[in-house]
Parts: C-alpha cells; sequence; structure tokens
C-alpha cells in the first residue's frame, strides 16, 4: 500500500522588535515579558484533549460518499468510474455524487456497487492512499470500522479563518507567530505540535455552528466546551 502523506508546512515567522535607545529596549523587553506571561496558560500542547477535539472538527470528510463506499475514515478522490447495478457512472467531481445518488435513492436497498481499480483515497488525515484492488478496499474498512476513527468527526462546526497562532519551543519562550487559513492547515499544525513545539490561539477567535450562529470564543476553556457540545449535539447529523 502506498501512502502519500502531504504536509504543508508553514514557516515560522520571528517576532522582531527594533530598539532604538535604552529606554525602548527596556520596553520591548517588557512587551515581550507580557506576551508570554499572558500566554502561558493557553499555550497548546500536543498531549492536550483540545488538539484532538481541533482535529475532529477539521479533519478531512470522509463522510461525503459514504452512501457508496460505506467508507467514514476517508472519500475517494475523483475522477473515478463506480458500477450500479450494472450501470456504468463516471465521476468527474463531487458535483457529480447526485447521479448515484439518485439512482441508488430509486433502487432503494436491493443495489450493489462496484469501483473500477485503482481509486486513490484521501484519509480523514488528509493521507492519500492508493487502493488497487476490493480486497484492500475492504481491509481498509474494516479497519476503520473497529477503530471508530469515522464515526467522531465534529461536522456541524468550522473555524472563521484566518487563525492566528503564537509558537513556543521546549523552554516556553515564544518563537514566533504563524496564520493557518483552512481547515487542512489547522489539522496538520495540531498534528506538528511535539515535545518541542507549542502554539497558543491569538484569541478571540470566532466559530460558525451549522444553524449559522457564530460564537466569540475569548480562551481555551470557552473553546473546548464549544467543541463538546458540538461534538455531543450534531456530530451525527
Amino acid at each position: 500500500m502506498k501512502v502519500i502523506r502531504k504536509m504543508r508546512r508553514n514557516t515560522i515567522i520571528s517576532t522582531v522588535f527594533t530598539c532604538l535607545t535604552l529606554g525602548t529596549l527596556v520596553s520591548c523587553q517588557e512587551e515581550v515579558e507580557d506576551i508570554r506571561e499572558g500566554e502561558e496558560e493557553a499555550v497548546i500542547t500536543s498531549n492536550s484533549s483540545l488538539v484532538r477535539l481541533i482535529q475532529r472538527s477539521t479533519e478531512s470528510n470522509g463522510y461525503k460518499d459514504d452512501f457508496l463506499d460505506h467508507f467514514s475514515c476517508g472519500f475517494v478522490l475523483p475522477p473515478f468510474s463506480v458500477t450500479i447495478n450494472g450501470t456504468l457512472i463516471d465521476i468527474q467531481d463531487e458535483d457529480d455524487y447526485q447521479i448515484a445518488f439518485d439512482i441508488i435513492n430509486e433502487l432503494g436497498n436491493e443495489y450493489e456497487v462496484a469501483f473500477k481499480f485503482p481509486l486513490k483515497i484521501r484519509m480523514n488525515n488528509y493521507a492519500e492512499i492508493q487502493v488497487n484492488n476490493q480486497s484492500q478496499f475492504e481491509g481498509l474498512i474494516s479497519e476503520c470500522e473497529n477503530s471508530n476513527e469515522g464515526d467522531q468527526g465534529i461536522r456541524c462546526l468550522d473555524f472563521q479563518y484566518p487563525v492566528t497562532f503564537y509558537t513556543f519551543n521546549n523552554n516556553s519562550e515564544q518563537i514566533g507567530s504563524i496564520s493557518v487559513g483552512m481547515d487542512e492547515e489547522m489539522y496538520l499544525f495540531m498534528a506538528d505540535l511535539n515535545a518541542s513545539f507549542s502554539a497558543s490561539f491569538q484569541y478571540p477567535i470566532t466559530v460558525t455552528l451549522s444553524e449559522g450562529d457564530a460564537i466569540r470564543v475569548h480562551n481555551n476553556s470557552e473553546l473546548e466546551t464549544v467543541l463538546i457540545e458540538a461534538r455531543g449535539n450534531c456530530s451525527e447529523n
């Protein structure tokens, strides 16, 4: 099985303070200390429960073609061909899903789906996998079902981008800031956190629920509460 991981590494933009006089130098040093002190409790580390919640809300939408592949840990990347009860359908983009859906809807519960291999699948973690045959595909489906990885996505909440993070080294010293502009970048940024690299949000940030309600979030505790409530209330929907 060939695994292709697309990692978008963002270059850390170092924060530079220009100080022209001794008095200004003192002022700059105090500003750095204030930022570090104010952000210390907000730092997100790799083992934080908040990291997994953020990833669940920004993972790739593997459920979008579940009516075809029954594989919620990823989705088949167009273009691909699929046969439904002997009818061949070429899926060129996601708009063509509606054609397949309408056919299945007319057939009710009695239909058989057969994909034309090889297929390329994007997993929920944005890794891309080439699947060469039905047996390999069924193995992925079984692994997904046993791990429950496809059942926990937070699908009714969106971050409003761009979102800015302060970044810190293993000594909790602020080393810069970085901005992310989409779900994939957010997910992979969370995945990059480790013992030597942590981050904190530049609050406030805004998240939007599927009903259209915008929520202003001011700290990690508020964000974790919003994400947990969203997971419990509407992840299945």
